[in-house]
């Protein structure tokens, strides 16, 4: 999970881009960069998975829940049975939710590069994997994920509540379309098109009922449906949506985190500690869309006492001083050589000016090797810290 390299995340929140944007010029900078691999990528859809799905057809968005293996008990192991933090790889690459991820993460690449270089070639190539995705009949997506995460044997096998999830980089992709306006990207009438295929999916996420039980999550399910489904409202011409949904996030907030700063919902997972960190990060998010309707939940406390600005540093300075002694396997769940569960979760820092909003922090993500390819992903995704300046003076946390 990479939502582990919290720390960045606090020296971003308090950076804001220009509504309805959410990315800064300085990330925006640091995305291009990543134009020219982008450039290169295979473009890929929903139509080009592996086997066909068990239900629906080749235009449906379909995954495979990761925790979820055959039951050995049984002779075809249906219905499959859950075991929490383990990775089933193999049933997840059957569906596309590597490709989706592929698409979220390429698309704002060549859009940036477009933003920040005036890029033409970027633009045209963005505008081919939106139309492949979107617009073009053999190979767009149906604007639904009524078979996102499946669990085989379970409910006719149609999709579940977490499959929402999936989709959660669209939310960068609206921003891409937003940077494309006035590029080489679009044809006539294709940004209108684009708009009336996201208005379709808002009418899901409205409706469905795994969208609404996914909105109506307690956990980082609920926030990471507001990340996604925020800026979606507002592409679709719904800022009174998207006010409602900012607004509402304040009672979640006083759901989902004590005034400790501890996260009941996260702390109860094998992977207590990553999952806090990953609600948090989902919460930044959303501090951005809201501050872009003139919604200050970086500041806001809830009536128990809840807000995020002492929580984050809290789960920062556990994650950092509990990560070194987790060691990852190739196949399983971590192994860990001493407690990082809702213990040692609970305690807090309490030290925010540590962590002070726009303030850079020197420390880098856990496991990530610097210069290697997850920790350059995780730096450019604003999860790992950028390098302070040289030169620049680091107050130490005492």
């Amino acid at each position: 999970m990479k939502s582990a390299a919290l720390i960045a995340l606090l020296a971003a929140a308090g950076a804001f881009a220009a509504a309805p944007y959410q990315l800064t010029s300085t990330e925006l900078t640091a995305l291009a960069a990543h134009a020219p691999a982008a450039l290169q990528a295979t473009l890929k859809t929903v139509v080009d998975k592996p086997a066909p799905p068990p239900v629906g057809d080749l235009h449906d968005y379909v995954s495979y829940a990761r925790y979820y293996w055959p039951d050995p008990a049984k002779p075809d192991g249906l219905p499959y049975v859950s075991r929490d933090g383990q990775h089933n790889r193999e049933q997840v690459a059957r569906g596309d939710r590597g490709r989706i991820g592929d698409f979220g993460e390429i698309v704002p690449r060549l859009a940036a590069a477009w933003s920040v270089n005036r890029d033409e070639a970027a633009a045209r190539r963005a505008g081919e994997w939106l139309r492949a995705w979107f617009l073009t009949p053999a190979t767009r997506m149906n604007p639904h994920l009524d078979y996102a995460q499946v669990r085989l044997g379970h409910n006719h096998n149609l999709g579940s509540p977490a499959g929402v999830l999936d989709a959660r980089g669209f939310a960068d992709v609206i921003d891409a379309i937003r940077l494309l306006h006035g590029s080489p990207a679009f044809a006539a009438g294709e940004e209108d098109a684009l708009r009336a295929w996201f208005a379709a999916y808002l009418g899901w996420l409205t409706t469905a009922r795994n969208a609404q039980n996914e909105h109506g999550a307690a956990n980082n399910h609920g926030s990471w449906f507001l990340a996604q489904a925020i800026p979606i409202a507002r592409f679709a011409g719904r800022d009174d949506l998207a006010r409602e949904w900012c607004e509402g996030d304040k009672a979640r907030l006083a759901a989902q985190i004590r005034p400790d700063g501890s996260q009941p919902e996260e702390i109860r997972r094998v992977d207590g500690l990553g999952y806090s960190a990953f609600n948090l990060e989902a919460q930044f998010h959303v501090v951005r869309l809201a501050a872009g309707l003139d919604i200050d939940l970086w500041n806001y406390t809830a009536p128990n006492g809840a807000s995020l600005r002492p929580t984050a540093p809290a789960c920062a300075s556990r994650w950092t001083s509990c990560a070194p002694t987790t060691r990852r396997r190739k196949n399983g769940p971590p192994r860990r050589t001493k407690s990082c569960g809702p213990a040692s979760s609970t305690r807090c820092c309490n030290r925010p000016s540590c962590f002070r909003p726009g303030r850079r922090q020197s420390r880098r993500a856990p496991g990530a090797r610097p210069g290697g390819k997850d920790f350059e992903g995780l730096r450019l995704r604003g999860l790992v810290a950028q390098r302070p300046p040289r030169g620049e003076s680091r107050r130490p946390c005492s």
